[in-house]
């Protein structure tokens, strides 16, 4: 039998649509620690965004999950270990990206 199409989820999102995704909360982390040129925290938020950017590049961060769980690992210390990023946050950015395109 082949699977109703109504329950399937976007389990293997492109590359693209990860960098899309990696934007969204990027803006939501430089936004909320104001990781702006000349903050104390620039050169660290860079560091992160470079490396997750390779990962993704490299195939090490395949899922929407995996891209929100490095960035709070990465960012543990600045937000004491919450996620900033909330579930109804995450929801909409992955409906975004997978919903129809705006011309």
């Amino acid at each position: 039998m082949k699977p109703f199409k109504f329950f399937q989820k976007d389990n293997n999102p492109t590359t693209t649509q990860l960098h899309r995704y990696h934007k969204r909360i990027l803006d939501r982390y430089t936004y909320k620690f104001n990781l702006y040129p000349g903050q104390t925290n620039y050169n660290a938020g860079g560091l992160i965004f470079y490396t997750t950017k390779d990962f993704i590049n490299q195939g090490q961060l395949t899922s929407y999950n995996e891209v929100r769980s490095y960035y709070k690992i990465s960012y543990q210390h600045l937000n004491h270990g919450e996620d900033i990023i909330t579930d109804f946050d995450h929801n909409g950015f992955v409906w975004y990206i997978n919903g129809p395109d705006i011309a």
